[in-house]
């Protein structure tokens, strides 16, 4: 079963015996990180010069995958960012995420242990979007199964808005606020925040 195959929220806690809810997981106080001026520039430019919103590719390029990008710069000795890699899980659990954090792997250009995963929310379909960000996590936790202490970071996106979630042993929780990519500089420290929350992991 694809991720896509599931047909709700409800359908995977309800399967895997989940607990689920929606509590912070970003702390309100967090020091800010300085926004790159030419990530700021690009990310201008494209929500107001391109037509980035007119397929789930193009808000990808243009929006979500540059911000990634830039976030995981910081932490590329130990972290590697993964576009459209497939993860196989079992039967099951299997799917390809729009992106991938995960821990560099000794073996060179072969998937590490995933930490982190990125979705694009079709058609502004947050529900949707979490269904099968929830089932990538399962599977990212399936796959690190020899680490089980490993906290799993989510992201769903359409571009605009960005909301985060975590996934540890069987507790899934979802930050019950959502930030926007018109306030860039906060964003980019939130995500700034939890890829140095996966850093620390793999130290």
């Amino acid at each position: 079963m694809a991720f896509t195959s599931f047909k709700n929220l409800t359908e995977i806690v309800k399967k895997y015996e989940l607990f689920y809810d929606l509590r912070p997981i970003i702390p309100e106080a967090r020091a800010e990180v300085l926004l790159p001026k030419l990530l700021n520039e690009q990310i201008q430019f494209n929500l107001t010069e391109t037509i980035y919103d007119v397929s789930e590719a193009a808000i990808c390029e243009s929006i979500i995958y540059p911000i990634l990008q830039e976030a995981w710069k910081e932490f590329k000795d130990r972290l590697q960012l993964w576009s459209h890699t497939g993860i196989d899980a079992d039967e099951t659990l299997s799917g390809i995420p729009d992106y991938i954090i995960a821990k560099k792997s000794e073996f060179g250009r072969i998937l590490g242990t995933p930490l982190l995963a990125t979705i694009e929310a079709k058609k502004d379909n947050f529900d949707e979007g979490w269904t099968q960000c929830a089932a990538q996590l399962l599977a990212m936790q399936k796959l690190n199964q020899t680490e089980q202490n490993y906290v799993l970071y989510g992201i769903v996106s359409n571009g605009e808005q960005w909301e985060f979630g975590q996934l540890h042993q069987n507790k899934l929780l979802r930050h019950p606020k959502s930030f926007s990519v018109f306030e860039l500089a906060e964003l980019y420290t939130v995500i700034h925040h939890v890829l140095s929350r996966c850093y620390e992991q793999v130290k």
